[in-house]
């Protein structure tokens, strides 16, 4: 009787039983579990070129426009300030590998994540593919940072940083003219040249 409640209590696990001296064999009930496929997504969201790929900028201390002719199908906005991140993106007549769909949707988002060594507290990040040359997509967040913001239109190029860092460096000029000594020939000047990824 005392046997039949441990086996009923206990269904996942059979042992040997000290007060009856009887032998059993002790195993591990097999459970079967769904299985997921998944397909690794990946995100990556494009950046505003660097600093030394404005042409004819025109600046004032640490704000800055000029031309950025690199990738004219391309707006981006991304603002960061204290803890705060902000950035979407949208492309045009753009036929990269990751817009060759005809629709499609990834995106991730995490809130007090302690699964990995980086802590997570707020987090979403996703893109899109449309129309096979169409995408866009976006990230916003909550993660230490400087405060500097740039935005990109096509062919113009706006960005300004609060600590003149590489991002937007101090600088007075007109149309590519500078007063003071060019940023763009004191070495490089990278931007945000990483890509992001979703976490």
């Amino acid at each position: 009787r005392n046997i039949a409640n441990i086996l009923i209590s206990h269904p996942a696990k059979i042992w040997t039983s000290k007060k009856t001296g009887i032998m059993e064999q002790k195993q591990e009930m097999h459970i079967s579990k769904p299985q997921a496929t998944t397909y690794g997504i990946k995100i990556l969201l494009p950046n505003v070129a660097k600093y030394d790929a404005l042409s004819a900028p025109t600046s004032c201390c640490c704000f800055h426009c000029g031309f950025d002719c690199s990738e004219y199908t391309l707006c981006i906005s991304d603002y960061k300030c204290g803890l705060c991140v902000h950035k979407e993106y949208c492309s045009f007549l753009d036929c990269k590998r990751e817009h060759r769909s005809y629709t499609s949707c990834n995106a991730s988002c995490k809130c007090c994540d302690c699964s990995t060594d980086e802590v997570i507290f707020v987090w979403a990040v996703q893109q899109c593919a449309q129309l096979w040359c169409c995408g866009g997509g976006g990230e916003c967040g909550c993660k230490p940072t400087v405060c500097q913001c740039g935005q990109k239109c096509s062919f113009l190029d706006f960005r300004c940083d609060v600590c003149c860092g590489e991002f937007a460096p101090f600088g007075v000029a007109c149309c590519g003219y500078f007063c003071t000594s060019d940023p763009r020939e004191g070495g490089p000047t990278a931007g945000q040249g990483q890509v992001v990824v979703a976490p």
